[in-house]
């Protein structure tokens, strides 16, 4: 009897400390940053709504092109947020909170950012 529940234990252990783990399996999300703008965009940076030392490194997407940035979401607390993207466009610093994490994590791998007419569109 003694068998059985030691045996027990250590299934039900194995199982609890390997579904609770707190390592999480989606930490990035991708993003490409289409600049439709025949200037460019400066000081381009994305944050977390809920924590802002987690962010990308500052860059600049040049006019009527493409980039691809990655943000490493792995430290970032257990919490809900929205992502904020800032940069600065021809003198202008602008600045928008869109999309959702959950957890500390990204919802979606990969998300699409237009930046074309002053408005940013999100896919």
């Amino acid at each position: 009897m003694i068998k059985k529940t030691f045996l027990f234990l250590c299934i039900f252990s194995s199982i609890f400390f390997i579904s609770c783990g707190t390592k999480k399996d989606n930490t990035e999300v991708k993003f490409k940053i289409n600049n439709n703008e025949n200037f460019d965009l400066e000081n381009f940076v994305i944050f977390l709504s809920e924590d802002i030392s987690i962010k990308t490194d500052s860059t600049t997407v040049e006019a009527n092109s493409s980039k691809n940035i990655s943000l490493n979401m792995e430290f970032a607390a257990k919490k809900d947020g929205s992502y904020t993207i800032e940069y600065v466009a021809n003198g202008t610093s602008v600045s928008e909170s869109r999309g959702y994490y959950t957890n500390g994590a990204p919802l979606e791998n990969e998300i699409s950012i237009t930046i074309e007419n002053n408005s940013l569109s999100w896919e």
